[in-house]
Protein backbone atom coordinates (compact mmCIF):
# COMPACT_ATOMS: atom_id res chain seq x y z
CA UNK A 1 0.00 0.00 0.00
CA UNK A 2 1.94 3.12 -1.29
CA UNK A 3 0.40 6.64 -0.09
CA UNK A 4 1.08 9.50 -2.94
CA UNK A 5 0.81 13.28 -2.72
CA UNK A 6 0.75 16.44 -4.41
CA UNK A 7 0.31 19.98 -3.36
CA UNK A 8 -1.82 22.83 -4.90
CA UNK A 9 -1.11 25.77 -3.41
CA UNK A 10 -2.26 25.44 0.52
CA UNK A 11 -3.80 22.60 -0.57
CA UNK A 12 -2.72 18.91 -0.65
CA UNK A 13 -4.02 16.25 -2.29
CA UNK A 14 -3.63 12.54 -0.98
CA UNK A 15 -4.42 9.42 -2.32
CA UNK A 16 -4.03 5.60 -0.34
CA UNK A 17 -5.13 2.75 -2.17
CA UNK A 18 -5.61 -0.31 0.98
CA UNK A 19 -7.44 -2.58 -1.31
CA UNK A 20 -8.09 -2.91 -5.29
CA UNK A 21 -11.65 -2.64 -3.91
CA UNK A 22 -11.98 1.14 -3.01
CA UNK A 23 -9.46 4.03 -3.38
CA UNK A 24 -9.44 7.12 -0.64
CA UNK A 25 -8.78 10.51 -2.08
CA UNK A 26 -8.32 12.97 0.50
CA UNK A 27 -8.09 16.47 0.05
CA UNK A 28 -7.52 19.49 2.26
CA UNK A 29 -9.75 22.07 2.35
CA UNK A 30 -13.34 23.01 2.43
CA UNK A 31 -14.51 21.50 -0.70
CA UNK A 32 -18.05 21.45 -1.93
CA UNK A 33 -19.72 18.11 -3.44
CA UNK A 34 -19.39 19.29 -7.00
CA UNK A 35 -15.88 17.51 -6.46
CA UNK A 36 -17.28 14.52 -5.23
CA UNK A 37 -19.58 14.01 -7.78
CA UNK A 38 -16.80 14.97 -10.57
CA UNK A 39 -14.38 12.15 -9.07
CA UNK A 40 -16.65 9.36 -8.70
CA UNK A 41 -17.13 9.89 -12.47
CA UNK A 42 -13.82 10.43 -12.86
CA UNK A 43 -12.53 7.35 -11.32
CA UNK A 44 -15.66 5.29 -11.27
CA UNK A 45 -13.62 1.89 -11.84
CA UNK A 46 -11.39 2.62 -8.68
CA UNK A 47 -14.56 3.32 -6.32
CA UNK A 48 -13.42 6.62 -4.82
CA UNK A 49 -14.20 7.56 -1.39
CA UNK A 50 -13.69 11.32 -1.49
CA UNK A 51 -12.52 13.07 1.71
CA UNK A 52 -12.58 17.25 2.78
CA UNK A 53 -11.19 18.71 5.79
CA UNK A 54 -8.43 16.13 5.59
CA UNK A 55 -5.10 17.23 7.09
CA UNK A 56 -6.24 21.59 7.34
CA UNK A 57 -8.28 24.01 6.11
CA UNK A 58 -6.29 26.20 4.00
CA UNK A 59 -9.60 27.89 2.68
CA UNK A 60 -12.85 27.07 0.99
CA UNK A 61 -12.55 25.39 -2.54
CA UNK A 62 -15.38 26.10 -4.99
CA UNK A 63 -15.90 24.56 -7.86
CA UNK A 64 -16.24 26.75 -11.56
CA UNK A 65 -20.15 26.59 -10.91
CA UNK A 66 -19.68 28.35 -7.94
CA UNK A 67 -16.93 30.69 -8.64
CA UNK A 68 -19.82 31.39 -11.40
CA UNK A 69 -22.72 32.12 -9.28
CA UNK A 70 -20.55 34.33 -6.70
CA UNK A 71 -21.52 34.99 -3.43
CA UNK A 72 -20.30 35.00 0.50
CA UNK A 73 -18.42 31.70 -0.07
CA UNK A 74 -16.32 32.38 -3.10
CA UNK A 75 -15.99 36.07 -2.85
CA UNK A 76 -15.48 37.45 0.76
CA UNK A 77 -14.37 34.22 2.89
CA UNK A 78 -11.47 34.35 1.59
CA UNK A 79 -9.48 36.69 3.54
CA UNK A 80 -10.14 34.85 6.63
CA UNK A 81 -7.60 32.46 4.94
CA UNK A 82 -5.24 35.32 4.20
CA UNK A 83 -5.95 35.19 0.48
CA UNK A 84 -6.98 38.85 -0.67
CA UNK A 85 -9.70 37.67 -3.96
CA UNK A 86 -11.99 34.96 -5.19
CA UNK A 87 -10.14 32.27 -7.12
CA UNK A 88 -11.07 32.12 -10.57
CA UNK A 89 -13.02 29.99 -12.56
CA UNK A 90 -10.35 27.55 -13.77
CA UNK A 91 -9.49 26.08 -10.02
CA UNK A 92 -11.38 23.46 -10.84
CA UNK A 93 -9.77 21.88 -13.99
CA UNK A 94 -6.27 23.11 -12.04
CA UNK A 95 -7.28 20.66 -9.58
CA UNK A 96 -8.40 17.81 -11.20
CA UNK A 97 -5.77 18.11 -13.50
CA UNK A 98 -3.15 17.43 -10.38
CA UNK A 99 -5.62 14.73 -8.82
CA UNK A 100 -5.86 12.89 -12.19
CA UNK A 101 -1.63 13.15 -12.25
CA UNK A 102 -1.84 12.13 -8.56
CA UNK A 103 -3.89 8.52 -9.22
CA UNK A 104 -1.81 7.97 -12.65
CA UNK A 105 1.85 8.02 -10.07
CA UNK A 106 -0.35 5.71 -7.56
CA UNK A 107 -1.02 3.36 -10.14
CA UNK A 108 2.00 3.18 -11.99
CA UNK A 109 4.39 3.37 -8.82
CA UNK A 110 7.24 5.34 -7.77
Amino acid sequence: MQPSATGVGPAAHRGLAPRRRSDLRARAGEVVVDYSRRLKRMLADDHPWPIGYAYEVPCYIPSARLVKEGGYETESSMIYYGLYGPFRGGIEMQLLSRLEMLVSRARTGP
